[in-house]
């Protein structure tokens, strides 16, 4: 509909007035309509152009128009007409009816996109006569940056209803997580529960890692996946190792793209055959274990912004945190466990035992925060100065001190922050019994449930500790009072019974005393009042369950 011209000598031809008729007398006018940025046309009665001002000219030799760019003697409707889209239509519409004098004025918004730039214009015309006859001054309005600003607050209140609608389900998700009672139930209720706003996500399912080839696999699934699983079947254990998904999930990290059909990845390519626009890999994971990952696809034009893509790494959390302490849950109600004992060369314990060349026992360890802990490590045969000084060193070890001797043992508390096998085995939800560090090598004997998927369990600590290595494998029948339920322990908090264990592996209890409860406080990071309050209120929960009994 955009046209330009200016003003131009043309003479009066009979029954149209032109630019010179109705302009040339006047031409003050005719010099402020060429100061004007805004394109200005002015019409007939039959929709033919008299005048053009000099931004309608320039628009027209700027983008390329075809004949005049004055455009004077070209018939305004027939554009209108002629223009694609119901824009053209409407305008002309429009302006008959400002033509015929049956509205004073008419306006319209319109896209005119070149190959370079998106831009909107409103087409605005006002009725007039001059001299007896009925003219229409067309004005076209640059409204572009109107036009972006209103369809980027779309965009937003479209990403924030989105990540409201995400939020909300989510939140119902977490709500249902703990209440499975199997592994298998938690991870079909989620897969269900993702696709249950299905204008949201199409299709979910989970992966385990095969430890063979540490090749990906579907666990649970729910919702259309449009063939996918077929394609994804029909490639490679090692192509589906090495695909996005594959990686996100031995590299423990959310990641998303968009689904095209030539993209380098299988994976990719079999989602967009399969009808989505794209998908996101979220592992489940917890501390140092990680429990395969969700994949959701989705089907909508524009998925997984940031604040999505955060709301579901946090739900991936979550349903880590459950499936640990799911399994670990079992553990401590099992009648019997699966004992594992396996290699591990490159620990924290490991170089300590071999740079201060002698034997290091594991006496008891208490988990800490971001995956540290507290160790008591126990040697008969070391030079206690020797194992201070080499601690000290160790990069992986914050403090290491001598706390008690015992049983002809020497006792050493070091904090490490991290390289600690033993909690990497807990966070994977095994139970160490025994650790033992000698010569360059450590061998560590462990409970797991029998639910627990063994080869998972050594990916995962391989993951951790490439030279890691099962050595024997074997289930052992436990007593119902030896369970950990039965214990007067399980009444006391996380925090007390880590603080009890403490002291007791520090030598608080012994006589004289080893170690003060400053600096036990200090290793939990909390001051002395703290500690001593959670050490009295476990001490009289755990009388209390004997004495009362």
């Amino acid at each position: 509909m955009s046209n330009s011209g200016d003003d131009i000598e043309t003479e009066t031809t009979e029954g149209a007035p032109t630019t010179r008729s109705v302009f040339r007398s006047h031409p003050l006018a005719s010099a402020s309509f060429d100061t004007l940025p805004t394109q200005v046309a002015i019409l007939d009665r039959d929709g033919t152009i008299v005048y053009t001002n000099e931004a309608w000219r320039a628009f027209g030799e700027a983008n390329g128009i075809q004949g005049d760019p004055h455009t004077i003697g070209d018939n305004y409707l027939a554009v209108c007409a002629a223009s694609s889209g119901d824009s053209g239509d409407t305008a002309a519409a429009g302006l008959d009816a400002v033509l015929d004098g049956e509205r004073d004025e008419f306006s319209v918004d319109y896209p005119c996109h070149s190959p370079n730039e998106r831009r909107w214009f409103t087409m605005r015309a006002v009725g007039f006569v001059h001299e007896g006859e009925r003219f229409v001054l067309v004005l076209h309005l640059n409204v572009t940056e109107q036009k972006l600003a209103e369809q980027q607050a779309r965009d937003q209140n479209a990403k924030l209803e989105t990540t409201n609608r995400v939020g909300e389900l989510i939140r119902g998700l977490t709500r249902t997580l703990f209440d499975a009672e199997s592994r298998e139930q938690l991870e079909q209720s989620l897969c269900v529960g993702i696709v249950a706003d299905d204008d949201l996500y199409s299709f979910a399912w989970t992966t385990e890692r095969d430890v063979n080839d540490d090749g990906i696999r579907p666990r649970a699934f729910a919702g259309d996946d449009g063939g996918f699983l077929d394609a994804a079947g029909d490639l490679s254990h090692e192509v589906r190792a090495h695909s996005a998904i594959g990686a996100a999930t031995s590299e423990r990290r959310v990641h998303h793209e968009l689904a095209s059909p030539t993209a380098e990845d299988p994976l990719s390519q079999a989602v967009f055959e399969a009808g989505g626009t794209g998908f996101v890999v979220v592992p489940m994971a917890y501390n140092e274990t990680t429990h395969g990952s969700l994949v959701v696809h989705t089907e909508r034009p524009d998925p997984f912004g940031e604040a999505e893509r955060t709301a579901l790494g946090l739900l991936g959390e979550t349903v880590g945190y459950a499936i640990t302490a799911m399994e670990n849950r079992r553990l401590l109600n099992a009648d019997s466990v699966v004992e594992l004992q396996l290699s591990v060369d490159s620990s924290a314990v490991v170089d300590l035992s071999a740079r201060a060349d002698c034997t290091i026992r594991l006496d008891g360890f208490v988990p800490l925060t971001s995956g540290s802990a507290i160790l008591y490590l126990a040697s008969s045969d070391c030079d206690v100065d020797r194992v201070l000084s080499e601690g000290e060193a160790h990069p992986s070890i914050d403090r290491i001190s001598a706390v008690t001797e015992r049983d002809g043992e020497q006792v050493f508390e070091a904090v490490v922050a991290e390289n600690s096998a033993v909690v990497t085995f807990a966070d994977a939800g095994a139970n160490v019994t025994e650790a033992v560090a000698e010569d360059g090598t450590g061998r560590i004997v462990a409970e797991v449930s029998p639910e627990t998927d063994v080869r998972e369990f050594v990916a995962t600590i391989r993951g951790r500790y490439g030279d890691a290595e099962l050595l024997a494998k074997r289930t052992v029948e436990r007593q119902v009072d030896a369970r950990s339920d039965a214990s007067p322990l399980a009444q006391l908090t996380d925090r007390q019974r880590s603080i009890l264990e403490a002291a007791y592996h520090a030598g608080y209890f012994d006589w004289p005393r080893n170690s003060s409860g400053t600096d036990l406080a200090e290793s939990f990071d909390i001051s002395p009042p703290t500690f001593h309050q959670h050490l009295q209120v476990g001490l009289r929960k755990l009388l209390a369950s004997v004495v009362e009994d």
